[in-house]
């Protein structure tokens, strides 16, 4: 099991989501800040680019393209992945229940206590855990 700390440039004081990663690739969304992350080859990078937050649909307006994320205002993670199991997530406690029935428990810290959400990546046997501060966003391999 691999463990990577998603660390935010100095300008996001509070983050308020990120999206589903794809292969170790998301966004991460502050009020006032826009990132992208590859995870495989250590990329970080700010959007230029004009984007809108729309909070209460979940979307990111990004060069015409909705993107849905998840965070503050709920969202639409993947809790459950065929082949691998079901993420549950109480009180910065992560559960994966594995469909052989094993589970793997990891604790993480959430400074703020507001938020916090816990998605599968969309294609890869790893999860995220986020909440608004960077020390407390996680991605972890599960394979």
């Amino acid at each position: 099991m691999k463990q990577v700390t998603i660390q935010f440039p100095s300008y996001i004081d509070r983050c308020v989501g990120f999206t589903v990663p794809e292969n170790g690739q998301f966004y991460v969304v502050s009020f006032n800040a826009l990132v992208y992350y590859q995870l495989d080859n250590g990329v970080m990078r700010e959007i230029d680019q004009a984007w809108d937050l729309q909070e209460k649909a979940n979307i990111i307006l990004l060069e015409g393209h909705k993107i849905p994320f998840i965070g503050l205002w709920g969202g639409s993670p993947i809790h459950k992945r065929e082949g691998i199991g079901e993420l549950r997530l109480n009180n910065s406690v992560a559960s994966l229940i594995h469909e052989h029935g094993e589970v793997g428990i990891w604790k993480f810290e959430n400074f703020s206590g507001d938020w916090e959400q816990i998605t599968f990546d969309r294609y890869r046997n790893a999860f995220l855990f986020g909440a608004p501060y960077d020390f407390d966003y996680r991605y972890v391999s599960i394979t």
